[in-house]
């Protein structure tokens, strides 16, 4: 009878483990995330570097949770861990489902666009990923294969970059360009990927290195104080005892590929001219250095870290004191990062443009300063407050993110959501702080090059803002400074430890949680494996078909009957985040219009006022959805005279949102034409451009349709001064 029950017990805890991987491994699979590109050989979709690697990356989470809460279920032992940052981060996911539902438009901030696929939805599942991340990742040993694996597939997409920076297409849809994207399609977000590989790579070979040749660490609970350690840790250095060859060989080709890696991963940071990326890692190298040198406990690093910031400095008063000498400029017309660098200052348009969205968003922080204007709409408080003189230049700016995280979190999420967010980062430094003065002398150095890792993340997010290529890495680092924060002093770093790994110290003893019985466990495998499913279903499919979908209308083979069903299919697809797909069938029917029959023209005007009408009750106060409406009705005129009244309230109520925008005064004007008075639509330009005169070019077509309208009218003196204007 024992022995039946015995045997039982080991069915199921081998079921257990199998689940225990199969969670973990889903865990790694997200990490992958970087290489999914919605092109060949993948179906295509909308913004095919952005769609394919958040519904990946959520599906793969998604697994990984039903998996987790069968094992939480069936035992305690995979529940939370014990650290405050954990807490912290599900107070941000609450407030930000708050700012979401106080928000200007609900329904983005909860969803998203197709060009960004992030919001509320999308930060629930990464605060899922952390919590399944840090239950079942218990030991240095899990978090060692963990962290190799992501430098892995770092080192894959570094080859894949170089292979395009040297026009070798490896993937179909890699492009030759002067800044390399590789699979994030854009330049800036390889660098914030490759700053952190690159800081856990060194912290890897640093603590490598510096690890005395003996099987075990030395226990600060029994060392006790900062000397006591030091001097364990030295005596252990100095007795060396030769190791099994396997051991030695083992851990050489790890030195070895630790090093591949940081030399790799720093060459496609270069490569992809990434400024803010490289002044991340500048500045988490400087931390690191100073902190060494307060803290660190070997003498020769600490020489080290003190020659590292003289050459930091060095480098960086170098560059800002020599960067418009002919030396300076002759080494930098052969790479583009120096280039990029030498251009910073008042005449650098990137800079310019960041500055200017940053007043911008503090203006719209003004005006909702509680709870912001919502996640994902920092684009509805810019463009309520944007000016002429920053929209010049000729060029029509726009931006749906800061580029800087801090005025994003403040404009979209207010004071609120700002504050806590910087809880996140503040307690993680002190667990860093906290740690490094307890750890042995060799993990000292890995702690401090984890920190590397989230200051230089940091950083170069008060350039940039969190992708969905780019985010896995962020979160990586917090589930790491979780795991420092929960184990104990003495086995921070134990290289075995079958209590943190979460397995129950006796392969006897009765599971303790709900799913008890091998019975209740299959049970639970399957109502999770149900759940999972139409989770994947509702969250992922659904905006995976509505984005395939509406590539289909790109055909130009089709008829205009077809391409509309096609555009109500992708809307219907994904109701929460189609007005994107509303916004292309509008400006592409008000761009035809002239070329379709009276019968396409009558079936397109029946979908759109259908279309619009969802549309603007889904987002009230996003002047697109207005603009675009509005510029079709113009084209309605022939067909049905009523929609000219109904353009002019669209094209008010843009005005309204967006009174500053270049696209708003020429749907002005070409209101007025509509209308059928041209002096109107003149006062209409000449008033933006007494503003902003460098946005002329963006009139010429405009002004012809006056001077037109003046001839028909046999004005021609004033239609004279209208091409001469």
């Amino acid at each position: 009878m024992a022995a039946t029950r015995s045997k039982v017990a080991s069915s199921g805890d081998e079921l257990e483990r199998l689940i225990l991987i199969v969670t973990k491994v889903a865990i790694g699979l997200v990490f992958l995330t970087p290489l999914v590109v919605m092109s060949d050989p993948l179906p295509p979709t909308f913004f095919p570097f952005v769609v394919g690697k958040a519904i990946y990356s959520r599906i793969v989470i998604e697994i990984a949770l039903a998996f987790w809460l069968v094992l939480v279920l069936r035992s305690p032992a995979y529940w939370l861990r014990s650290s405050w940052l954990i807490p912290i981060l599900a107070i941000y996911v609450g407030v930000v489902l708050v700012a979401s539902l106080a928000g200007v438009s609900p329904q983005r901030s909860l969803w998203s666009t197709y060009e960004r696929m992030q919001g509320f939805v999308d930060i629930v599942h990464w605060l899922a990923f952390v919590v399944v991340l840090t239950s079942v990742f218990r030991s240095w040993t899990d978090w060692k294969v963990l962290l190799n694996v992501n430098l892995g597939i770092s080192c894959f997409i570094g080859i894949v970059g170089l292979g395009q920076f040297f026009d070798i297409k490896l993937m179909s849809y890699l492009s030759d360009a002067d800044r390399i994207d590789i699979t994030f399609g854009n330049a800036t977000y390889v660098g914030a990927y490759m700053l952190v590989n690159v800081a856990v790579a060194s912290g890897l070979l640093a603590r490598s290195l510096a690890t005395p040749s003996q099987p075990a660490t030395p226990n600060p609970a029994e060392a006790g104080g900062r000397q006591r350690r030091y001097e364990v840790w030295r005596q252990r250095a100095r007795s060396r005892t030769p190791r099994e060859d396997k051991t030695v060989s083992a851990e050489t080709l790890l030195r070895a590929f630790w090093i591949f890696a940081i030399l790799l991963d720093v060459l496609v940071m270069i490569l992809s001219g990434t400024r803010g990326a490289i002044i991340g890692l500048g500045a988490g190298l400087m931390t690191m250095a100073v902190a060494y040198s307060a803290w660190g406990q070997l003498r020769q690093v600490r020489i080290a870290a003190m020659v590292l910031i003289a050459v930091v400095a060095g480098l960086f008063f170098l560059t800002a004191l020599g960067r418009d000498t002919a030396a300076f400029k002759a080494v930098a017309d052969g790479n583009y990062l120096l280039a990029r660098i030498s251009k910073i200052g008042p005449g650098d348009r990137a800079l310019v443009e960041r500055l200017n969205a940053a007043t911008i968003g503090m203006q719209a922080f003004a005006a909702r300063p509680l709870l912001g204007w919502g996640p994902e709409n920092f684009t509805v408080g810019f463009d309520r407050y944007v000016t002429p003189e920053i929209i010049g230049g000729g060029r029509v700016v726009s931006f749906d993110q800061a580029h800087n995280k801090l005025i994003e979190e403040l404009t979209t999420k207010g004071l609120g959501g700002f504050l806590v967010y910087l809880s996140i980062w503040a307690y993680m430094m002190w667990v860093l702080a906290r740690k490094v003065r307890v750890v042995a002398p060799h993990d000292q150095l890995l702690v401090l090059f984890a920190g590397v890792g989230l200051i230089g993340y940091f950083v170069q997010n008060l350039f940039l803002f969190d992708t969905p290529g780019t985010v896995a890495q962020y979160f990586l680092l917090l589930g790491f400074v979780v795991y420092l924060d929960a184990a104990s002093e003495d086995r921070v770093f134990a290289d075995a430890d079958a209590a943190d790994s979460g397995r129950r110290a006796s392969e006897n003893r009765e599971p303790q949680g709900l799913l008890g019985t091998d019975v209740s466990l299959l049970a639970g495998i399957f109502v999770a494996g149900v759940v999972a499913v139409l989770l994947i279903n509702f969250i992922n499919l659904a905006p995976l078909k509505g984005s395939r979908t509406i590539i289909q209308t790109l055909d130009p083979t089709i008829s205009w009957e077809q391409r509309l069903f096609l555009y109500e299919e992708s809307i219907n697809a994904a109701p929460p985040l189609a007005n994107y797909p509303r916004q292309v069938m509008f400006n592409q029917l008000a761009q035809n219009w002239s070329n379709m029959t009276v019968d396409e023209q009558r079936l397109a005007l029946e979908v759109a006022d259908r279309q619009g009408e969802a549309g603007l009750k889904a987002e009230p106060q996003e002047w697109r959805i207005y603009f675009a409406l509005a510029a079709l009705y113009q084209n309605v005129k022939s067909l049905d005279p009523t929609y000219v009244e109904r353009a002019r309230e669209l094209t008010d109520e843009t005005a309204r949102l967006s009174p500053n925008r270049i696209e708003t005064h020429r749907l002005l004007a070409v209101q007025a034409l509509t209308e059928e008075d041209p002096g109107r639509a003149r006062d209409a330009i000449q008033s933006y451009l007494a503003k902003n005169p460098d946005a002329a070019l963006h009139f010429i077509e405009t002004n012809r349709a006056v001077a037109n309208q003046f001839i028909a009218r046999n004005d021609l003196a004033t239609a004279r001064e209208v091409v001469d204007e």
